[in-house]
């Protein structure tokens, strides 16, 4: 069993390693589809051929050629035509590149009449050497495309049967072509010396340029222009062609890059593209060279050679050359790919496993069971142990019920009842306790002592529940009056209401001193204070009884 599924494993690894070896490259332009079959070792170009027909028939005619090239479950990677995808600059400041694609769906703008749902997007930031102090490079170049375009391309390329990794832009692909130039040439490609190179694409209705060092793009253009191939340029269109680049160079040097542009790169060749390139150079001065398929890729024959120098053959081998590229490079993400659960691995493995489950199963069972029987003996001794005891308190309870209670317990049980109809007593007696004077005498003296009245002066002065009396002197009879106004302005007297002031008794101090005698008395200073009304109500207490209560409780009663 071990060998045979060590076998399988190993069998099933060379076919990954060969479908993901040859890499099939597919471009579908209006009225045709171009695929082209790079090798293992990605120095042969097996096929390139371009096959007209219209976009209905694109699924049926790529089966086609993918039977006839035996290119079946092999890594596809599609390049786009300008015309599919609309090309939009978004600035997101603080969005990281894996929140790149979803970020973009919603600040682009989508082409046509169609909605933010039905739109797909990815994007690349733009680099910008001059801004050395920028935490980040906010500026986005974003492709849109529709949903249900999209959604064809793929059903096109599994319906030809063939494992679809990536679908780029054209720019992507431009960018691929001008690197695998360069490094073929003979100039440096290090990194802190790498060119900055022009990338220009002429197609038939449309051309674009890109500028980048390496993988990194600076800026992308795309410049409508119609060019008959088989008459090639007229020189209205050499010189806006010229035009166009010399402004995208010039931008590039003064505004993204302190590393001036050193090399350009235009094609494919077709009619007079010699003529372009040799104005080209000397419009910006540098080096201008024919974009071609890289040269250490060798055709597989002359008819591969000549569509792969097409605009649609060299779209479609651009795009297998690079398929290290970050994953917001592909406007097409890939599912996440999950094993069928009927694979013959994934069965043996399955098999195994079981095995393994029933083998551990059987084990546990045997050493349960085991232990269940030593288990049932000692909690058959435990149970004995606990029925004994359980009939052992059963006596000692049923001995408790039948005892009868200790006379001593009884006693001290009646004197706390005792004790409770004492406490019990004191407290209804004195709740009929009189609480008139309860606020004390301090206010009303106190407001005497502050409220003095030159030239006079008080004798006595006599508080009753309900009842204030206040006797003095006075050298006038309006002093008295004096007082009693001056009290009844404080809030101790503000209820009292002097009924009777007396003024009599005259007496001579001698010098020729006359003294008044004055007696103030009325209700009001404790009329809150309600006295009891009936002697045989049950609250009414005596003091004698009171007193009487008090001292039992004291001498502890019982």
């Amino acid at each position: 069993m071990k060998q045979w599924l060590s076998s399988k494993f190993r069998r099933g690894g060379k076919r990954r390693e060969a479908k993901a070896a040859i890499r099939v490259g597919i471009h579908f332009a209006q009225t045709s589809v171009t695929m082209s079959v790079l090798s293992a070792d990605h120095t042969h170009l097996l096929a390139c051929v371009t096959r007209p027909c219209s976009r209905d028939q694109v699924g049926r005619v790529l089966g086609q050629l993918v039977d006839e090239y035996d290119v079946k479950g092999k890594a596809a990677y599609v390049t786009l035509s300008r015309k599919d995808y609309d090309t939009q600059f978004v600035d997101l400041p603080g969005v990281g590149d894996d929140e790149l694609r979803d970020a973009l769906r919603y600040r682009v703008t989508p082409p046509g009449v169609l909605g933010s749902e039905e739109v797909v997007t990815t994007g690349v930031r733009l680099s910008n050497e001059r801004e050395t102090n920028a935490e980040e490079q906010t500026l986005v170049r974003a492709t849109v495309i529709s949903r249900n375009l999209l959604d064809w391309i793929v059903d096109a390329v599994d319906e030809a049967k063939l494992d679809l990794q990536a679908v780029f832009p054209r720019e992507t692909t431009l960018i691929t072509l001008a690197r695998q130039a360069a490094e073929a040439g003979e100039h440096s490609v290090e990194e802190t010396t790498y060119p900055p190179t022009l990338s220009v694409f002429v197609a038939e209705l449309s051309t674009g340029l890109a500028v980048a060092r390496r993988d990194n793009l600076f800026l992308s253009r795309t410049v409508t222009l119609t060019v008959d191939r088989e008459a090639g340029f007229s020189e209205n269109q050499i010189q806006r062609l010229t035009t166009e680049c010399v402004r995208t160079a010039e931008n590039f040097n003064k505004r993204l890059s302190s590393t001036p542009l050193a090399r350009a790169y235009i094609g494919p060749d077709f009619a007079g593209m010699a003529t372009v390139r040799e104005r080209l150079a000397d419009a910006l001065g540098i080096d201008c060279e024919i974009l071609r398929i890289p040269p250490h890729i060798e055709p597989a024959d002359d008819a591969t050679a000549s569509t792969a120098a097409t605009p649609e053959g060299m779209l479609a081998v651009a795009g297998t050359l690079n398929v290290e590229l970050p994953e917001n490079a592909s406007i097409y993400e890939r599912p996440s790919r999950t094993r069928s659960v009927t694979s013959p691995e994934l069965l043996a493995m399955g098999l195994v496993a079981g095995i393994a489950v029933l083998a551990v199963i059987s084990g546990v069972q045997a050493w349960l069971v085991s232990g269940a029987r030593d288990d049932v003996e000692r909690m058959t001794t435990e149970r004995d142990a606990l029925q004994a005891q359980v009939s052992t308190l059963r006596e000692e309870i049923e001995a408790v019920e039948q005892a009868e209670p200790d006379a001593r317990y009884v006693a001290e049980q009646e004197r706390l009842e005792r004790r409770r109809d004492l406490y019990t007593r004191i407290l209804n007696e004195f709740e009929g306790v009189d609480t008139s004077l309860i606020d004390g005498f301090a206010s009303p003296l106190r407001a005497l002592a502050e409220n003095r009245v030159d030239g006079l002066w008080l004798q006595s002065i006599n508080i009753e529940p309900g009842n204030v009396t206040i006797r003095g002197k006075s050298l006038s009879a309006l002093q008295a009056e004096t007082l009693a106004g001056r009290l009844r302005d404080t809030s101790a007297f503000r209820d009292w209401s002097p009924r009777r002031i007396g003024v009599d008794n005259f007496s001579n101090a001698g010098n020729g001193i006359t003294f008044l005698e004055f007696t103030m008395q009325g209700p009001g200073l404790f009329a809150a204070a309600t006295p009891v009304q009936d002697g045989n109500s049950a609250n009414e207490t005596g003091g004698a009884d009171l007193q009487r209560l008090l001292r039992r409780l004291n001498n502890g009663d019982n």
